[in-house]
């Protein structure tokens, strides 16, 4: 978005006047429109209903409905009848037995009658059965049972052998298109079979249009984009003309909308396009984001045209209890609101790769908020073809000059480094300092340190996650060690025997946790010329083809077994999200905790831990409205609403992790070979008895003291080296320079003086 630089008011420049530093830029922002922006209206529905699909019937919208009626125990099904013009609505029971079976889809006839795809179940042959039935004048009749019969293809064992029929659509004449994974099958309008057509690599919709014709989008692994639209030629008794569809991975993973005014429209997530196959060309209608819609809210969406949709929505209401919440549904008409009735905000464009809805959420829930500014998105990874990913769309981008105002580097991989090292990001810790609203104590500042570089804060880290090693107290030579110590171990340990069951690179893995052992960053002085490193290089040349845990011990060897009959000496656990992540790397290794140590990774100082963001945010120096910015990277941090965007891994917000942590200490895990089953929440002696019957494993429940030696590995553990910059360059030059050495073509001494002369230099020009 290009950024006008006009005067602004006093009051205006007051706002923008509040906090200094971080490169300051003598530019002023202005305030601009949002895009594709549409306003939303509640349609009045019965209480309790919920929308679940939609078909057109002449000029109405026809919605399947259904409620829960608690005092007969079954679910009570309907069909709603929306004049789009009036937005007035109409109900019509459905007479149908749904106590044992479930409706799956409807369609409607050209009389007006309804077709109902209802699922059942068959106990005695334990598989789904379907049936159609056809609704006229509030009276419902079979029309035909046992429809997967009907089916020539045979069901694909991905879905377990049976087969899962999706849908029904009713196209031209009145005939019926039934659709299951691999195949659909045609039929006329009393259900005598027509054609099928296969689809073996799996379905993902069958709509029919508002003038008959039939859309399979399905998926192709022979093509290279793997996803087709194609039409069905009721003529031709198969597939007709194909649809092509843009070769993006977002349309791949997007939802298909069939209205006036564009061949297709596409639904990426993060915004809905219209678009015609002849020019091929994409035209941004509707975004998400920008009209303050919570995509994951949304559960169906029905085009009307380029400027009206319907939207079945789905909103969580929570309170201030966490047990206590429900969910509201609702059915919006969504219009596109004109350009001159639109209001400007400051806009902060925030580039991604790859949308999350916990992101898009938050987002929205700022903008709500928010009287001055909006945050946009813009999704990369929507731009990105077979042979340029985001990253280097979005680096092409900045070399141009067209630079976001901030940047969610997760997804981003290793662009990351070379835009810190560019100096695109500006220094978080001068937005803080000039904050008077901030208060450090709310996060977790020393955790934050770690991710550091030159003393500089280049991103704000959300959430993280450790790594560590683990082995009996009895196999290792104490609760940590250097890369000496562990040489030392490694090369006296018996033949036969495995150091881990992961330890597929020991050069890079040792050099994650002690590259500073051979390089002094502050100084620019190397080592790599010295014994430590040729002991290194030594040891993983040694470790070159060596064979894994199964191919050695066998597909059935038991790895818990492996391990503690000391078969496999150490236990990896790269990335521990939770306590009982790290709960079930040491039951792996022994059914008394205490037998266990994590010994971590060879490192001089701290416990051998590793530590890795999982998000993680930048505000560009080139921005006009870092203020903003900030405050949205605050909102993220601190923003008590915001504890659902941190459930995975542990989060930098101190009130966040006494969240985490009442969730964690409690919780009730069983503990077997190939992983754990965990669940909270009080239980009585009784029901914990009653459960436990039912599971077999190791029973743990999650105390104090394990949530503490969980995130005391935090307090000491040191960033991965292949996170920085400096350190994932020399990694590069050292995996480089030692390809010839591994292969015997080279010398230990020569492969050492290289890394040394190559290193030194890099290193000395950049520190």
């Amino acid at each position: 978005m290009k950024r006008r630089i006009i005067g602004l008011t006093a009051a205006a420049a007051l706002t923008f006047s509040a906090l200094a530093g971080c490169g300051d830029k003598t530019e002023e922002p202005v305030r601009e429109k949002l895009e594709h922006v549409w306003r939303s209206t509640e349609i009045e529905l019965r209480e309790d209903v919920s929308v679940s699909s939609f078909a057109m019937a002449g000029d109405n919208v026809l919605m399947q409905a259904s409620n829960y009626d608690e005092e007969a125990g079954e679910i009570i099904y309907s069909i709603l009848t929306l004049d789009p013009e009036t937005l007035e609505v109409s109900e019509q029971p459905l007479e149908i037995e749904s106590q044992d079976t479930s409706m799956r889809s409807f369609a409607a006839m050209s009389d007006g009658s309804l077709l109902l795809l209802m699922q059942g179940y068959d106990l005695e042959q334990q598989k789904s059965v379907y049936s159609l039935y056809k609704s006229s004048g509030g009276e419902t009749t079979l029309l035909a049972d046992n429809i997967e019969s009907r089916f020539e293809v045979e069901p694909d064992s991905r879905y377990g052998g049976d087969l899962y029929i999706r849908s029904v659509v009713v196209g031209a004449n009145d005939n019926i298109y039934i659709s299951a994974d691999s195949s659909t099958a045609a039929f006329d309008s009393s259900m005598n079979k027509l054609y099928e057509v296969e689809h073996p690599d799996g379905l993902d919709s069958c709509t029919a249009t508002a003038d008959g014709s039939v859309y399979l989008k399905y998926y192709d692994y022979e093509v290279p984009s793997f996803m087709k639209l194609s039409k069905l030629d009721d003529a031709a008794r198969g597939f007709g003309e194909d649809i092509v569809l843009p070769d993006n991975n977002a349309v791949n993973n997007a939802d298909l909308y069939f209205a006036e005014g564009y061949d297709v429209y596409i639904d990426t997530d993060n915004s809905v396009y219209g678009y015609n196959s002849a020019d091929g060309q994409m035209v941004e209608i509707c975004n998400w984001t920008n009209s303050n819609i919570i995509r994951s809210d949304v559960r169906d969406v029905f085009m009307l045209d380029s400027e009206r949709m319907l939207v079945a929505n789905s909103e969580v209401i929570e309170s201030e209890n966490p047990d206590d919440w429900h969910v509201e549904d609702s059915l919006l008409l969504l219009e596109r609101i004109p350009d001159e009735e639109l209001p400007e905000y400051y806009i902060i464009e925030l580039a991604v790769a790859n949308v999350d809805y916990g992101l898009q959420n938050q987002i929205v829930k700022f903008n709500r908020q928010s009287e001055e500014y909006r945050v946009t998105l813009v999704d990369w990874s929507e731009r990105q073809t077979e042979d340029m990913g985001s990253d280097e769309l979005l680096s092409r981008e900045i070399v141009a000059g067209n630079i976001p105002d901030m940047i969610m580097l997760t997804n981003f991989g290793s662009e990351k480094n070379n835009w810190v090292a560019q100096g695109l990001f500006c220094d978080l810790y001068e937005l803080m300092n000039n904050d008077e609203s901030f208060d450090e104590s709310s996060l977790d500042m020393e955790v934050l340190k770690k991710f550091e570089t030159d003393g500089k804060l280049y991103e704000m880290v959300m959430n993280y996650t450790l790594g560590t090693i683990f082995a009996k107290a009895e196999n290792v030579p104490g609760d940590s060690w250097t890369v000496a110590e562990f040489l030392d171990w490694a090369e006296a340990l018996p033949e036969g025997v495995l150091i881990s069951d992961s330890y597929s690179s020991a050069l890079n893995t040792i050099l994650w946790s002690s590259l500073e052992e051979f390089v002094d960053f502050e100084t620019g002085e190397c080592s790599f010329d010295g014994e430590l490193f040729g002991r290194l290089l030594e040891f993983a040349k040694s470790q070159q083809g060596s064979v894994s845990w199964y191919e050695k011990f066998g597909d059935d060897a038991s790895l818990m077994e492996l391990y503690r009959n000391d078969s496999i000496m150490l236990s990896e656990e790269s990335r521990m999200y939770d306590v009982t992540s790290m709960l079930s790397s040491m039951y792996n290794i022994s059914d008394n905790l205490d037998d266990v140590v994590m010994i971590g990774y060879p490192m001089t100082g701290g416990n051998g831990a590793l530590i890795y963001p999982i998000s993680s945010i930048a505000i560009c120096n080139d921005s006009l409205v870092k203020e903003g910015a900030w405050e949205f990277v605050k909102f993220l941090m601190l923003d008590e609403s915001n504890y659902d965007y941190y459930m995975s891994g542990l989060p930098v917000s101190n009130s966040a992790m006494e969240k985490y942590r009442e969730g964690e200490v409690g919780r009730h895990c069983i503990f077997e070979e190939n992983g754990w089953s965990s669940w909270g929440g009080e239980m009585t002696e009784e029901e914990l008895a009653e459960r436990l019957q039912n599971e077999s494993g190791i029973y743990h429940q999650v105390s104090e003291a394990d949530f503490d030696r969980f995130i005391s590995l935090a307090g000491d553990a040191r960033l991965n080296a292949n996170a920085q910059p400096l350190g994932q360059q020399i990694i590069d030059i050292i995996n480089e320079e030692t390809e010839m050495y591994f292969a015997g073509e080279k010398s230990l001494a020569e492969t050492q003086q290289v890394i040394q002369s190559r290193v030194g230099i890099y290193v000395s020009e950049r520190s």
